[in-house]
């Protein structure tokens, strides 16, 4: 009777297990196929795959749950750099490869170069100083002033000098230069020929172009000592406003050379964005050294008040006058030269040369800049330097960006 009622007790406790498990299959399971029978769970257990990729894809791992979905992680060393890709020939936003009254290519100035520039690299970018971010996507500029110690006709003529004055001024984007002795009016525009020969075989038309002051006065009386100066430019790298050079007006004479200025624009960032100033070009004559670095701040006031508004001036030339002289003498000391203590002559014996900036303006100075020695860049000996120039160029690095390195 016992083993009765206990065999009972079991078969109820296994029936109890397989109707409860039959239950729990049929809510959680089904079968399909008739073929090939397959069992798979029900729809309401599904693994929701596309959810927990998404959570594994959290744009920043540090704080997961932003709900911020970001495309695949491309390792450091193989993205794109949205700088070097305008480099690289992909072109600049923008340029419409129009001409402006100026005679110099025109940009879309309703076109962000930050914008397409990064878009190239397809990266999210933030850029919270503009100035300072564009500083970085263009070439700086270089500015140089040079005496070339009486460069003529017979200079030209000869092959050496020829050769290195060529090559020097492709050093620089502006150079003011001065000491140009000639009757023949042109000396300068053989020179930009020659500097430009070969050029039009990199970038289709020749690059350099020139603005010529008047000869001085001592020319009406001997033609011989008649100089003029005025500015060489690379037209690929600044653009210039001729309805703007002006020589400033001296009626009583005070300067043997009247200063020539002209209105500068850098020609890669749009209109909007590039770099302006004015250059000032001084020739100071060594025997009134002293009375005409006094007139320097005159000069320098005429030209920011000349209806412009520029407040970018940068004054260059052969000053007669190392910095620790001039610097006190303009300006009331608020300027900054591009050359200290250094000498600016092949002889390594004087510092005549500079260029002169106001900082408190004029902050696209980088602070870069000094002589630049081509006797020993060129491999030349004295004589050959001298006859040359007795005179180094001297040269400053400003972004071609407007208010850039802040």
């Amino acid at each position: 009777m016992s083993e009765h009622r206990g065999y009972l007790i079991q078969t109820g406790i296994a029936l109890l297990v397989v109707v409860g498990g039959g239950w729990y299959f049929v809510k959680h399971y089904e079968v399909s196929g008739l073929d090939r029978v397959s069992v798979r769970p029900k729809s309401g257990d599904t693994v929701d795959t596309d959810r927990v990729s998404f959570a594994a894809n959290r744009s920043d791992p540090l704080t997961p749950g932003t709900g911020m979905q970001t495309a695949s992680v491309v390792p450091a060393a193989s993205q794109p750099n949205p700088f070097t890709s305008w480099w690289n020939g992909d072109g600049l936003a923008g340029k419409s490869g129009k001409e402006d009254s100026t005679g110099g290519p025109d940009f879309d100035s309703d076109t962000s170069v930050i914008r397409n520039t990064f878009a190239k690299a397809n990266v999210p970018v933030a850029t919270p100083n503009r100035a300072a971010a564009l500083t970085h996507a263009f070439r700086n500029l270089r500015i140089a002033s040079w005496a070339m110690g009486g460069f003529g006709p017979t200079k030209l003529r000869d092959p050496m000098i020829r050769k290195n004055v060529i090559r020097i001024l492709r050093q620089f984007d502006v150079i003011a230069f001065q000491q140009v002795s000639s009757i023949e009016r042109d000396v300068i525009p053989r020179l930009i020929d020659a500097v430009n020969e070969g050029q039009s075989e990199i970038s289709g038309a020749s690059r350099y172009d020139f603005i010529l002051s008047n000869p001085n006065a001592a020319a009406a009386a001997d033609p011989l000592l008649g100089e003029q100066m005025g500015f060489i430019f690379d037209t690929s790298r600044v653009q210039a406003d001729r309805t703007q050079t002006y020589t400033v007006s001296d009626p009583a004479g005070a300067m043997s050379h009247d200063p020539l200025v002209a209105w500068f624009r850098a020609a890669e960032p749009s209109p909007s964005e590039a770099w302006t100033f004015s250059m000032v070009n001084v020739r100071i004559e060594l025997t009134r050294a002293r009375d005409e670095v006094a007139l320097l701040s005159g000069i320098l006031k005429a030209v920011a008040e000349d209806g412009r508004g520029e407040d970018d001036i940068v004054l260059a030339g052969l000053f007669q006058a190392d910095d620790a002289y001039l610097i006190p003498s303009v300006a009331g000391g608020r300027m900054q030269a591009v050359v200290h203590s250094s000498p600016t002559d092949v002889f390594a014996n004087h510092q005549t040369s500079n260029i002169l900036v106001r900082p408190s303006s004029t902050s696209e100075y980088l602070g870069r800049g000094g002589p630049l020695n081509f006797l020993r860049v060129y491999n030349l000996s004295l004589s050959e330097a001298e006859a040359i120039s007795p005179h180094l160029p001297v040269y400053g690095e400003f972004t071609a960006v407007e208010g850039g390195h802040l």
